[in-house]
């Protein structure tokens, strides 16, 4: 008989993740055969967060180290051939002239468009990690860095979908919003399935849009979660108490240090839902 006093353990604590035949595939997510809803992915996600925190937070800072190089490299290449300046008064004090701001103004384009480029195999390895933690796999710090063999056809992809879905937000915001769900599954198609860049674009279009609106809401309670998250900053930014503002921006670091990697696990374990996972890296 059990110990009536003993406190009942939450299911949450435990280590969960679906079995593997419950799991989508490729064709299957195109087709729209597949099991998702928003509450049991975000309550698994937050049980497969324990014990994942420390591995996706050190992947993370490699990013951002490697990021912040590339970023680096890419404004002095621009600056020393010459598409990047960096705008200051001309000899008698005027301000530079239209002409030179369309080459600062080109410059930054050039620098953000190389960016996008090189660190695309990056955003990738994030993806992956989620993806490899909802599937069971082995997913170390340097999964960040596995992708860039992958280079070309995610580089395409990255600066197409950032195109396009920019032009969408700026026309129109619906369209905009549909084109970035729709195709949030690309990248992880290209990393994981080996798909190519066109392939991998009509395939997530062709398998999110069945259930559009849940992954959506996925998405946007991770979003909210996110936010609501910093409003103790704002709360003692606005009050004018820097005991309030300190405590904001402390809640706001621990805070994070768990809802990064949830909402990384999450749109890991949306992948999974829809397109399963065949460790082909």
């Amino acid at each position: 008989m059990g110990d009536i006093y003993q406190a009942p353990s939450a299911e949450l604590e435990q280590e969960y993740i679906a079995p593997e035949g419950q799991w989508s595939t490729l064709e299957k997510g195109i087709r729209g055969e597949y099991h998702l809803k928003a509450g049991e992915v975000l309550s698994e996600a937050w049980a497969l967060t324990k014990g994942a925190k420390l591995k996706i937070h050190l992947g993370l800072l490699i990013y951002f180290l490697v990021y912040i190089l590339i970023s680096f490299v890419a404004q002095f290449a621009t600056v020393a051939v010459g598409l990047a300046a960096t705008p200051g008064l001309g000899a008698d004090g005027t301000p530079p002239d239209m002409a030179a701001l369309g080459a600062i103004m080109a410059g930054a384009i050039v620098v953000t468009l190389i960016v996008v480029v090189l660190t695309s195999p990056l955003v990738a390895g994030l993806q992956m990690m989620g993806v490899r933690r909802a599937a069971g796999a082995e997913f170390p710090p340097t999964t960040v860095l596995q992708y860039f063999g992958r280079i070309l056809p995610l580089a395409v992809v990255s600066l197409v979908l950032v195109i396009v879905i920019y032009i969408g937000f700026i026309l129109l915001i619906i369209p905009g919003l549909f084109l970035a769900i729709a195709t949030s599954m690309t990248i992880p198609l290209i990393a994981e399935k080996q798909l190519g860049a066109w392939r991998a674009v009509l395939s997530s279009i062709k398998a999110v849009t069945k259930k559009w609106f849940t992954v959506f809401g996925i998405f946007f309670l991770l979003g909210l979660i996110n936010i609501a998250v910093v409003i103790p900053i704002f709360i003692g930014t606005f009050s004018g108490s820097m005991a309030l503002l300190g405590f904001g921006v402390l809640f706001c670091l621990v805070a994070y240090f768990w809802t990064i990697p949830f909402s990384i696990i999450a749109f890991g374990t949306t992948y999974r839902n829809i397109f399963g996972y065949e460790n082909k890296q």
